[in-house]
């Protein structure tokens, strides 16, 4: 997925520099319930960018608009699309309100949160010690996993020591990079790009390339002739506000609790990931990585 370490609601994208402003789906549909829905939620009157929320009707959620399949621009209509967008529109539904999406880059999050552009960002933001010191995070809503792409006849690999003393390829900066050097023993080759990685492999320059569950499953699934060996850690990725938004996470943390219980966050992920279920929790005794 990221590299570093459906509703009835509104929506428009508020332009930047470099984006196109879309237009709004129609007025606000939820004009009489949305103060009692979340004051229902938290047993109490909201405060914060919460109270904010329960008086405009409207949440504000900062994403990346070129980072498909969990959020990119759809060409054809000029609409948001993908599995954080749709995530997003659930959680607006859920609490009554209509939605706004911004566009903020995805390393400049922490700052448009800070500085309000933006109220929660949807954009599968890894928890670690780091971010939470710059951001409030919800509960996972997303397990990313990190697996080895490896030719479809290479030899089973059922423990991180096998890794030893193989070539593995990973994205420049990328946690796959950091995870590979931390384990030592393991030819790291570093690429630019995902696909110049998984050239290198089907060119049988490197033995496998580390990635995440979503982009092994995009390429299989594809047709690209390689096989899935791993998971070998995860991160846990939540929603994240700006510090200090506690009632804010408290009703996220509710709408996300509440699409896990009705199987919605299951049905967004397979309709984005091939059928593959990205929001359930790790296997017991797989390590989470953290920087």
């Amino acid at each position: 997925m990221r590299r570093w370490a459906l509703a009835a609601a509104s929506v428009v994208l508020l332009a930047s520099a470099c984006l196109m402003t879309l237009p709004a789906c129609g007025p606000a549909t939820h004009p009489k319930s949305t103060a009692a829905t979340i004051k229902e939620i938290l047993g109490h009157d909201p405060t914060g960018v919460a109270a904010t929320v329960a008086q405009k009707r409207m949440l504000i959620v900062g994403l990346d608009a070129a980072y498909p399949p969990q959020s990119s621009v759809d060409p054809s209509t000029r609409r948001l699309i993908g599995f954080n967008v749709d995530v997003a529109l659930k959680i607006a539904a859920l609490l009554k309100t209509d939605v706004t999406f911004v566009t903020p880059g995805w390393d400049t999050m922490p700052a448009a949160l800070s500085k309000g552009r933006c109220e929660v960002a949807v954009d599968s933001l890894p928890i670690t010690p780091a971010n939470r010191s710059v951001m409030m995070f919800t509960a996972p809503y997303v397990y990313e996993k990190a697996v080895l792409l490896v030719p479809g006849s290479a030899a089973p690999l059922t423990d991180a020591s096998q890794l030893q003393g193989l070539t593995v390829g990973a994205v420049v900066q990328s946690v796959y990079q950091l995870w590979l050097e931390r384990l030592g023993g393991v030819n790291v080759q570093i690429y630019a790009e995902e696909g110049d990685a998984t050239d290198a492999l089907m060119a049988g320059k490197v033995s496998g390339v580390m990635t995440d569950q979503a982009t092994a499953y995009r390429l299989i699934d594809g047709g690209a002739p390689f096989a899935l060996r791993g998971p070998f850690f995860y991160q846990a990725l939540g929603l994240a506000t700006a510090p200090g938004q506690a009632d804010l996470v408290a009703l996220l943390n509710h709408a996300v609790a509440e699409m896990g219980r009705d199987g919605s966050l299951a049905r967004i992920s397979a309709k984005w990931y091939d059928g593959h279920d990205l929001t359930k929790a790790p296997p017991a005794g797989l390590p989470r990585y953290v920087p």
